[in-house]
């Protein structure tokens, strides 16, 4: 649909540092634009995960929850 023109962005979002080995097995197996996912002070899994994830495969974050 992308190549189509028929969308713009693709992306993923979670609210849940649980399904962050999903999140990871999409980043990688899929061309992304964006992800968005649970990421404050006080809930800091996906700076360990996925942050440096997304910026090696070139995908913007959207930071959800960001005041926890």
């Amino acid at each position: 649909m992308k190549e189509e023109g028929r969308i713009r962005y693709t992306g993923v979002m979670y609210y849940s540092s649980l399904a962050y080995d999903a999140v990871e097995r999409v980043v990688t197996a899929n061309r992304l634009d964006f992800i968005q996912i649970t990421y404050s002070i006080i809930s800091r899994e996906a700076e360990k995960r996925l942050l440096s994830l997304a910026m090696d495969c070139g995908i913007d974050v959207i930071a959800s929850r960001p005041f926890a």
